[in-house]
């Protein structure tokens, strides 16, 4: 299904309380299938592929964040009321930029999984790359570089997405944490080398209500390795 106002291409199933699905990088709404058949049950399920990934459009320019917010605000106006919302890794990003604008108090509360977008602590091996790219990057071959300094990522994508990569990930949303006022939840894999679990304590520190489930034997796509339990512990939060 498309919705009117935008051609975006996205996923309705089931009826009751607005539920949005936001995925993560170089994924897809179809990540989510567990999630969806499971939540359509309970709520009106939407999940759709943000721009330049899955079945959405190729991209024309590149975005940025305020970009992909404006993109989620346009769904989630479609259906008259405040709506919940679950996101992984880079739709994380979206979720914690939207609430921090105005409109944001669409949002009745959101579940967040693999958070990315806040400021990495970098390891010495970390610290020690960027200073040796820093020193390389005027004399050696620019697709040399991204392929042995940037991450997989970046990498994997072309054109305006590398672009928008740049854009977006040079973004750090710190800064929103203590204006969350929603119930927050976060769901992390206790394996997560992406986005490791001490970043959860990072923002439950700073979010006045918010809560933790760390997923055991995990990693950064806890919601497809163990789909039952995931489901299961959102459910409570959502509910």
């Amino acid at each position: 299904m498309k919705t009117e106002k935008s051609n975006i291409p996205l996923i309705e199933k089931g009826s009751g309380k607005p539920l949005i699905f936001l995925h993560g990088y170089m994924c897809s709404k179809e990540f989510f299938a567990s999630q969806i058949e499971f939540f359509s049950k309970t709520h009106k399920v939407i999940a759709y592929d943000l721009y330049g990934f899955g079945k959405n459009l190729p991209m024309e320019r590149a975005y940025s964040l305020d970009d992909y917010v404006q993109e989620f605000f346009e769904i989630a106006s479609n259906y008259g009321e405040k709506v919940c919302v679950v996101a992984h890794s880079f739709g994380c990003r979206v979720i914690l930029k939207a609430l921090s604008k105005k409109q944001g108090n669409i949002i009745e509360k959101a579940l967040l999984c693999g958070v990315a977008g806040l400021k990495p602590k970098f390891s010495f091996k970390k610290t020690f790359k960027r200073r040796v790219y820093k020193i390389l990057k005027p004399f050696a071959p620019k697709a040399w570089l991204e392929k042995k300094f940037f991450s997989s990522d970046y990498n994997l994508a072309s054109g305006y997405m590398k672009q928008t990569f740049k854009i977006v990930t040079s973004e750090y949303l710190d800064e929103y944490l203590k204006q969350i006022q929603i119930p927050l939840f976060l769901i992390f894999g206790e394996r997560d080398d992406q986005t490791p679990p001490a970043i959860a304590k990072k923002i439950k520190n700073q979010v006045a209500n918010c809560g933790v489930y760390i997923m055991q034997e995990c990693s950064h796509f806890c919601f497809l390795e163990k789909p039952n339990e995931f489901n299961y512990v959102a459910k409570e939060f959502l509910l």
